[in-house]
């Protein structure tokens, strides 16, 4: 079994299905990260991220030290003030490049929607996510995620424009 010689995690595959078992997963990475993590999906995710309490997760890996950024797709108040109650350490605003949601710490773990454009309204049963360990494979959607960091707008930004709207 190879190791992943950032995290010293296996590296590995593993499918989660339905959606208790996926937030679960998340949380725990999310509580376990020792590094920069995104959190990037649509409002829809944010949504219901939010409504199975990932926002205490989040607030406890910031009150832990953890940086943890949400990066989102959104244009409208009451949306954005919900993605800002999850308590991030910092939230931008992006077009993103596809409609399902993607965690990833650096060097260490990425958990990605299986369907690359997934219906808003999968049923619970049918929701899946995959989790990778591999180095390559999570360093390069790590990079991804630093690009959209970087050329996305600040929330600010965005509710003046949705405000404007």
């Amino acid at each position: 079994m190879e190791i992943n010689k950032e995290s010293n995690l296996p590296s590995s595959v593993s499918i989660f299905q339905c959606r208790d078992s996926i937030y679960t997963a998340i949380g725990d990475m999310i509580q376990e990260s020792a590094d920069v993590t995104y959190i990037v999906g649509t409002i829809h995710d944010m949504m219901k991220m939010y409504h199975v309490e990932m926002s205490e997760k989040i607030k406890a890996g910031i009150r832990n030290g953890r940086n943890i950024r949400i990066l989102t797709e959104i244009c409208d108040v009451h949306t954005l003030s919900l993605v800002r109650r999850m308590g991030a350490s910092e939230t931008r605003i992006a077009p993103l490049p596809y409609k399902g949601k993607m965690i990833v710490e650096k060097g260490r773990k990425l958990i990605t929607s299986c369907a690359m454009n997934e219906p808003r309204d999968v049923p619970n049963s049918r929701d899946s996510v995959i989790c990778i360990t591999f180095p390559e494979i999570v360093n390069n959607m790590f990079e991804l995620c630093e690009h959209l960091w970087n050329t996305a707008q600040s929330p600010i930004i965005a509710e003046n424009m949705c405000l404007s709207e």
